[in-house]
C-alpha cells in the first residue's frame, strides 16, 4: 500500500497501475518527469515513509530525503540514489531564528 505505482496516459485520459511498484510506501514526495538521454525518468524525492494502515488515522510517519528515480523505458527503479543533509542551524539562522 502506497508503494503502487501508477501511469496516466494523455491520449486516452486512462491511469493504468503497473507491476513495477515502488520499493518504499510513502506520501507526501515530490515528483517530476525528465527527457535523461535516452530516456525520460521519474524523479521522486522526499515525503513520509512508514506502515499505513487504512482502519487507523494516518500518522506523519518518517520523513525522508532520498531521491529515487524510475526509467520508463526500462521500466525500473534505480533505488537510492543520493541521500542529503540539511543544516538546520543554518536555516533557523536564515530565518531569523
Amino acid at each position: 500500500m502506497l508503494a503502487d505505482f501508477w501511469i496516466y496516459n494523455m491520449t486516452t485520459n486512462d491511469w493504468m497501475e503497473t507491476e513495477f511498484d515502488y520499493d518504499i510506501p510513502r506520501w507526501n514526495h515530490s515528483g517530476f518527469m525528465y527527457a535523461y538521454p535516452p530516456a525520460w525518468k521519474y524523479f521522486v524525492f522526499g515525503g513520509s515513509t512508514g506502515v499505513f494502515d487504512e482502519s487507523v488515522p494516518r500518522t506523519v510517519g518518517d520523513f525522508t530525503n532520498q531521491l529515487h528515480v524510475f526509467d520508463v523505458e526500462q521500466e525500473t527503479w534505480t533505488g537510492k540514489v543520493i541521500e542529503m543533509e540539511v543544516d538546520t542551524e543554518e536555516t533557523e539562522e536564515s530565518n531569523g531564528n
